[in-house]
């Protein structure tokens, strides 16, 4: 290999799995979030007092939904690297406990 060690390259794979799943870990909490302040909207829309506040109401739901799409799409692209990692710890351990 030019320029890079093997070892350089693994660590370099290594820090990319882990940013992905701190990345997971905190869209998905992002998500379930947004998925309370749905709750939380809802009721203000359903006891606001005049059309503006609605209307106030109705632009923070929009923009937690965008927030919650966009988080959601996070978790989406990076669940299958990270349960898959998940599952290799998993299994190491279980050989480790067998020994």
């Amino acid at each position: 290999m030019k320029g890079t060690s093997p070892a350089k390259e693994l660590e370099r794979f290594l820090n990319y799995v882990e940013a992905c799943t701190q990345e997971y870990r905190l869209a998905y909490d992002a998500v379930n979030e947004e998925d309370k302040r749905l709750q939380d909207l809802v009721h203000e829309m359903e006891f606001a007092r005049d059309k503006a506040e609605r209307n106030r109401i109705a632009t923070r739901l929009h923009n937690s939904r965008v927030t919650r799409r966009q988080n959601k799409d996070i978790v989406k692209r990076d669940e299958g690297l990270v349960k898959f990692f998940e599952d290799q710890i998993l299994e190491i351990n279980d050989q480790e406990r067998q020994l």
